[in-house]
This record gives C-alpha cells, structure tokens and sequence, in this order.
C-alpha cells in the first residue's frame, strides 16, 4: 500500500511539474514556435499560465459583441505544457455553437493552464446551445440566449 501511495505522490508531482523552456515567448499567436491554428476570425491563446497552476478553476465566459458576433474565453483550460500546436476552432451550425479545442501533442508528462479565447460571428438574436469539445471528447454543453446585452460566465 505505501508503495501505490507513494507511485500516486509521485504521478501527481510530476503533472504539477511545468516543462519549460527558456525560448517560450507570450505573443498570443506562436508560443515557443508553436503553432496556432484557427477557423475564428480572431483568436488568442496564451502560454503556459505557470503562475496561475492548480488555483483557479477552468472557466468559460461568452459576451455579445457587435455585428452578431460573441466572444469565447476558455480560462485555465488544461493542456500539455510541451505542446507543438494547439487549435481552436468555432462554427455556428442552425442554432448550435460549436466550439472545439484540440492539443494535437506530443504528449508530455506534465500540465499547464492555458486562456484560449476567440470570435464566432454570424449569430442573431435567440436561443443557442453552445458545445465546447476537447480533444474530441465534450467538455461541456449549455444554452445562451443570444443579444447585445448577453454576458455570461460559467465554472466547469
């Protein structure tokens, strides 16, 4: 038994380990030559938020912008730290919005919080669901009624 607690103290400390780099840069586009992709008219996806790791919860927020367009912030959302590129991608089919985040590796024994935010546009006002996908997996799904005035945040 002391044996298994001991392997779990270590898996734990090893994922609270950051994997850095000295070359990583914070520009919100490329991240230590990393890549950013993207469908959304505009995107940012932070670095490693080291100094934020393990104390704030994954939050989502949307807000009404302009033009039929929302806002999308994912908020401590937990990715590999050794990342090579991370995409973000969001469509609006009928009345469901689509938004899909997707690590595509190398995987790495190790986590850290990223803020990946983004524009959907072409929205009117009415009832939407909006379906968050991680890594082909559904993080999280719920309804938003859509208006100039629409700001929402929610802890998932």
């Amino acid at each position: 038994m002391k044996a298994i607690n001991f392997c779990l103290a270590l898996l734990f400390m090893a994922a609270m380990t950051a994997c850095s780099s000295d070359d990583e840069k914070n520009d919100g586009r490329q991240e230590g030559g990393k890549v950013v992709e993207t469908t959304s008219p505009w995107t940012k996806i932070t670095g490693c938020l080291e100094e934020t790791r393990g104390m704030f919860a994954e939050t989502i927020t949307v807000e009404a912008r302009e033009n039929g367009q929302l806002y999308f912030k994912n908020g401590n959302a937990y990715f590999c730290c050794e990342l090579e590129k991370l995409t973000i991608a969001a469509s609006v089919n009928g009345k469901t919005i689509s938004i899909t985040e997707q690590d595509t590796g190398p995987y790495a024994n190790c986590i850290c919080p990223y803020d990946l935010e983004c524009l959907v546009e072409g929205l009117k006002a009415g009832d939407y669901e909006v379906v968050v996908m991680r890594d082909n997996l559904e993080k999280c799904r719920f309804n938003i009624s859509y208006s100039s005035t629409l700001k929402q945040s929610l802890e998932i």
